[in-house]
């Protein structure tokens, strides 16, 4: 849709004008404004954010570098505490992807700050989004900052899954993990012939991805093929970040919410007991680890979420 819209209006339109304007009504008067939608900021409101309300709660992004999956989840906690998506630089190819966790988590922490300027903060992620949240917590306490909330999804520390480093997988090989978490993230299916496709050079592996992807829903029509090279630079440039990170242990309260269904050789603690220790809160959220943000697994979640904001500013 808003791929669609871009087109219409003639210039580029982030993803967070669909956030900040959910009407046919506000997003004409948004795009009146042009200065308002600089594209940026990797802040993105699910919804308005009112002064004087409730403290908001901070979702970093996953793998992927976008926060579109979490709208039901969003959708699902309801008004009451502005929920707020940080979204990853280079997914609308508007600058190269930040290359380090640490990188990351300093961008957000600012941009965050510029929303809240003080504590205490509420933090989380899925996946990826839990470990730079994790580094994010551990900069915000550094600069004297109360994190009174570190929600971490289904993430699971680094080191904990043994995978190749980036570098030593050939091209089609990340290309594939890259398909494989679109098609997870979208929860659709598409009938890809892995052994045609590893016959083929890696971009027309990528094309052949946006046309049965654009066909199964997976992309927006009209996807132009820089858009999906962009998300995969983001992604590629994610996993590297996420294989060098070096977490610091923390004595800090911790709440992991894990998937039920998951690979019996990953660790049920999400490898995070050697790093948090008695601090760590474990909560199971029915379904598998794209599932927890879809039914019926969003329901439980977004429960747990909203128990563990219970009595939080």
């Amino acid at each position: 849709m808003m791929s669609a819209v871009s087109e219409a209006v003639g210039r580029p339109v982030p993803l967070a004008a669909l956030f900040q304007a959910p009407t046919v009504e506000q997003l004409a008067v948004l795009l009146r404004d042009g200065a308002t939608m600089t594209g940026t900021s990797p802040v993105v409101p699910f919804g308005a954010l009112r002064p004087g309300g409730k403290t908001p709660f901070f979702c970093v992004h996953p793998v992927g570098g976008n926060v579109l999956c979490y709208a039901e989840l969003a959708r699902r906690l309801g008004t009451e505490r502005p929920f707020v998506g940080l979204q990853a630089q280079g997914v609308n190819g508007e600058a190269t992807p930040r290359g380090t966790v640490e990188e990351m988590a300093t961008a957000y922490v600012d941009a965050m700050r510029k929303v809240q300027p003080s504590g205490p903060y509420l933090l989380g992620g899925w996946s990826l989004g839990g470990v730079i949240a994790y580094e994010m917590a551990r900069q915000l306490r550094e600069q004297g900052q109360r994190v009174e909330l570190l929600a971490l999804i289904d993430a699971y520390a680094p080191g904990a899954v043994k995978a190749p480093e980036p570098s030593e997988m050939d091209r089609l090989q990340v290309i594939g993990m890259f398909v494989q978490d679109l098609l997870g993230a979208s929860l659709a299916h598409v009938e890809l012939d892995l052994e045609a496709l590893a016959a083929m050079s890696p971009d027309a592996v990528l094309e052949h991805l946006r046309v049965e992807g654009e066909r199964a829903g997976v992309l927006p029509l009209g996807t132009a093929p820089r858009q999906l090279q962009s998300l995969l630079q983001v992604f590629e440039s994610n996993l590297k970040a996420a294989r060098r990170y070096v977490p610091r242990p923390t004595q800090e309260r911790v709440v992991l919410l894990k998937a039920t269904e998951h690979d019996a050789e990953l660790p049920a603690d999400g490898g995070w007991s050697t790093l948090v220790g008695a601090g760590l809160e474990r909560h199971p959220v029915v379904g598998s680890h794209y599932g927890v943000l879809r039914e019926p697994g969003v329901q439980a979640l977004s429960e747990r979420l909203r128990e563990a904001m219970k009595h939080l500013p």
